[in-house]
């Protein structure tokens, strides 16, 4: 009687190991899982915004060249603006949505941030936003209108 309570023993002991085993081993492979998810939809979005970027002349997004530009951006730049308007606003829904790791939601904000100084930006903003559109998710919308606002208080402390 005893060899059976301890072989049942052994056995369960021996089966509850191989489970936890088998649970660490099943989490593990998930984060490596959600860590290659996120290195592609990382290395997606660069790719989409480098080819935005050589769409776009160096002046409509490098505030320092700004006085280089005509005083009003062209339909293929406003499309290619439009572009940029559409990937970020995807940008923003996987950060909201929790889909992105914190540090490359900081990477793309930043991003935002930087284009949202040109004045080619602000104006292709000023001409494609309908509020009475649903195209970009209000929160979306107070993420750009708060870049344009930080912006002219730069601009407004640099002239000062």
């Amino acid at each position: 009687m005893v060899d059976y309570a301890l072989g049942t023993e052994i056995s369960s002991l021996a089966a509850t190991a191989a489970l936890v085993v088998g649970l660490v081993y099943g989490i593990i492979q998930l984060k490596a899982m959600k860590d290659q998810i996120g290195v592609t939809v990382f290395t997606t979005y660069t790719q989409r915004y480098m080819d935005l970027m050589a769409k776009l002349p160096a002046s409509a997004y490098d505030i320092r060249t700004q006085s280089e530009r005509p005083q009003s951006i062209g339909d293929a730049e406003l499309s290619t603006i439009r572009s940029f308007f559409d990937l970020w606003s995807e940008e923003h829904y996987l950060h909201t949505r929790g889909l992105v790791d914190r540090k490359v939601w900081k990477l793309w904000e930043n991003g935002i941030r930087f284009h949202m100084k040109a004045g080619a930006f602000q104006d292709g903003w000023k001409r494609l936003y309908d509020p009475r559109s649903e195209r970009y998710d209000s929160a979306f919308v107070q993420l750009v209108m708060r870049c344009i606002a930080a912006s002219q208080v730069q601009v407004n402390r640099a002239v000062a």
